[in-house]
């Protein structure tokens, strides 16, 4: 699986096939760099992709990153329902460790982010709609009482979101002067994505966007 602002490295696809013959796991994700080199591309890479930046060594993870991956296929298709109406990464993944399978993360398998670059509003407007989206999801297996709680809570969101950014940039020791050039545009995905959570948990569990 790729998306269409994910560059693949000349080697990417042999690369997944080899090493789904040599581990046999659910699925294999690879890591994603960003391919353009301003603080407006990091912070938003940062967030959206922090945790799946090389260097990385081959280690078992709960989830992938849907933009570089690949599946076995028949273990993807014994999920049957969860899978024939829409695919939701978040569900799937927990489904199949729930089912006793192992995902594998590793930074083989490299694509490149050339995400287009847009205005502050487009920015906003789109991490509200990331935030809402994952809140809904997670509405349908949440209580209200749990609902409750995470809206009272948004407002520490964004500083939970940067420091857990932080703390992993400043685990891999490669990009930390383009984070803190980067630290405007982060704090501006983290807030709106926070915002998108509370009005998701709010709106509980609708018919998707």
């Amino acid at each position: 699986m790729l998306h269409d602002r994910g560059v693949p490295a000349e080697n990417w696809a042999q690369t997944l096939v080899d090493m789904h013959a040599e581990t046999p796991v659910a699925g294999i994700g690879g890591c994603v760099d960003n391919g353009i080199d301003t603080p407006w591309h990091w912070g938003v890479h940062f967030y959206d992709f922090g945790r799946y930046m090389p260097p990385m060594d081959t280690q078992e993870a709960a989830h992938l990153s849907i933009t570089n991956l690949a599946y076995d296929s028949a273990k993807l298709r014994a999920l049957g329902p969860l899978i024939e109406d829409r695919f939701r990464e978040v569900l799937v993944h927990e489904a199949l460790t729930d089912m006793g399978e192992r995902l594998i993360l590793t930074d083989r398998a490299i694509t490149y982010e050339m995400r287009e670059r847009g205005s502050t509003g487009d920015l906003v407007k789109e991490w509200l709609f990331w935030g809402t989206k994952y809140a809904r999801l997670r509405s349908e297996t949440a209580t209200m009482g749990q609902r409750a709680l995470r809206v009272l809570t948004a407002p520490l969101v964004p500083v939970i979101l940067f420091l857990r950014q932080l703390r992993v940039q400043r685990e891999k020791r490669v990009h930390m002067k383009r984070f803190w050039r980067a630290a405007p545009t982060l704090a501006i995905v983290v807030t709106a994505w926070a915002a998108g959570e509370a009005v998701g948990y709010v709106t509980g569990p609708k018919a998707k966007p």
